[in-house]
């Protein structure tokens, strides 16, 4: 008898979209940081804690929030809110990542942790 073992499936977490809500701009205060994720993987997120790590001219700028019960295939979005733009910071493109450590579920009921580290991009406005 052969007896095969796999390797716990990875956590594949697409990045479909960042946005801010309101538009981020340099002085904006109250920002939100919008983050549209893929469940790209073949098994459940059952509970995710994610900090992101965002460049210095954003206040906090290691925001945390939590996602939970993300299906394979399965789109949702994630917010880091209450985000304060520098004053001084330059209108373009950032780049942030997000530190994920996840509680998952395959298929068949098996339970593991997995963490991984996801880059992403955003923009910063001209202010109005």
């Amino acid at each position: 008898m052969t007896i095969q073992v796999h390797p716990y499936p990875k956590l594949v977490l697409g990045i479909i979209d960042t946005y801010f809500t309101p538009s981020a701009y340099p002085g904006q205060t109250n920002a939100n940081l919008v983050v549209e994720v893929k469940n790209n993987g073949n098994s459940t997120i059952q509970y995710a804690d994610i900090k992101a790590e965002l460049p210095n001219i954003i206040e906090p700028n290691n925001p945390r929030t939590t996602l939970n019960n993300l299906d394979p295939d399965q789109i949702t979005t994630i917010t880091f809110n209450n985000l304060m733009i520098s004053p001084n910071a330059e209108p373009g493109i950032y780049h942030g990542k997000l530190n994920i450590y996840a509680q998952m579920e395959t298929s068949d009921g098996v339970r593991y942790d997995y963490s991984t580290i996801i880059d992403f991009t955003f923009k910063i406005e001209e202010p109005p």
